[in-house]
């Protein structure tokens, strides 16, 4: 299909010629995405640094598990679903790996029995029909966790590795009376025989939780992280903005610049500012209308301040907050490297006093008995 850009006759709405003929595109019509998670791959823009590290755990000599860590809309889920949707393009012998993504958001996953079998039935979903001991093994209707190791060491005896993409595991840690430490110990059993891959998203790195649940389990500190809260670079944003819809449709370059500037690189504010501009030019609306919907919408994303005082005392704020959160979660640690540190500055100076004659070794005896409570 031909498409060329041209404008409508007072200049203020862009009409394309397809085919020769003239049409005026539409809000459906938007290649820009603003919503839940992106299922489409043909939507998804950028991250590769992240995609090309996500296979390279999964295809080495042992697999690496991965935390992927960001906050509220930097593209987690996104990120997840477009991985599992095009791995077995990235990878060589793709049927070496059932790669699937669970959301625990509405997979009713509220006891272990029923993330096994939530488990299972993806899991079943990706492995070849010919597979049939495999398939009769996943089918099963009850669940405990012996059957389920049972099932992940079946799929590595028949040479596939089962790859978990877990999505909203938040919602397990607040069930800490369904899934205990035994839970966790029993996926570190798994991960450690090289059974199974997990990767993970999460709004904080998994040792935060583990911290602050009280859980002592190993399984929290397998996993290599992935930041994404640095959002994308500036080429892959510019890509964002540049995306066209399948009739070849999509912003001016000034418009993309403006959507550039507005959403910054952030992933969801980049799509909130394109969809925002390309509705403001096909419905005939003002930059000044455009703007204002912008800014109205990206307020439930991040909280932002008008004033540039008042957001100077807000990130200052947040950043405190912040700080005594972390030492209340860490304060046995502190005081832990603070004695530390405290004891090897007496160490010093009395081997400094003692070099220079100012105390002899009978003093320094006495002194580590008075220290001891001899």
């Amino acid at each position: 299909m031909r498409s060329l850009q041209t404008y409508d006759n007072d200049y203020t709405r862009p009409l394309w010629l397809v085919n020769g003929c003239k049409q005026l595109p539409s809000p459906d019509d938007s290649p820009f995405y603003v919503g839940s998670a992106l299922s489409d791959p043909g939507l998804f823009v950028g991250r590769q640094e992240c995609l090309n590290l996500l296979r390279d755990r999964l295809i080495g000599a042992q697999p690496t598990s991965i935390n992927i860590v960001g906050r509220r809309r930097t593209g987690k889920s996104s990120l997840l679903l477009y991985f599992v949707n095009t791995v077995r393009q990235r990878v060589g012998e793709p049927d070496r790996f059932a790669v699937v993504y669970l959301s625990l958001q509405g997979a009713g996953c509220d006891s272990q029995e029923r993330f096994y079998r939530a488990v299972a039935q993806a899991l079943a979903a990706n492995i070849a029909s010919s597979q049939r001991s495999l398939q009769k093994l996943l089918a099963a209707k009850e669940w405990e966790q012996g059957k389920f190791n049972q099932a992940i060491e079946a799929c590595k005896a028949q040479g596939i590795l089962p790859v978990l993409c877990i999505d909203d595991f938040e919602k397990l840690l607040n069930r800490q009376e369904q899934f205990p430490n035994s839970f966790y110990d029993n996926l570190r059993f798994l991960l450690n025989k090289n059974a199974l891959m997990v990767i993970m998203a999460s709004c904080e790195m998994l040792d935060v939780y583990s911290k602050r649940k009280q859980i002592t389990s190993d399984f929290f500190n397998v996993f290599q992280s992935i930041d994404l809260n640095e959002g994308l670079t500036q080429e892959e944003a510019r890509e964002l903005v540049a995306l066209k819809n399948l009739a070849g449709q999509g912003l001016s370059v000034d418009l993309q610049q403006k959507a550039l500037q507005w959403g910054k690189r952030e992933p969801f504010l980049l799509q909130l500012a394109a969809r925002t501009l390309w509705e403001m030019q096909i419905n005939r609306r003002s930059l000044q209308w455009a703007e204002k919907t912008f800014k109205d919408q990206a307020k439930r994303f991040n909280f932002q301040p008008k004033s540039p005082l008042l957001s100077a005392l807000y990130r200052g704020f947040s950043s405190v907050g912040q700080g005594l959160f972390w030492f209340n979660q860490n304060r046995k640690e502190i005081q832990n490297f603070w004695t530390g540190l405290i004891l090897i500055a007496i160490v010093i100076a009395i081997l400094i006093a003692y070099s220079y004659g100012a105390i002899n070794f009978d003093q320094i005896k006495l002194l580590f008995q008075k220290a001891l409570g001899k």
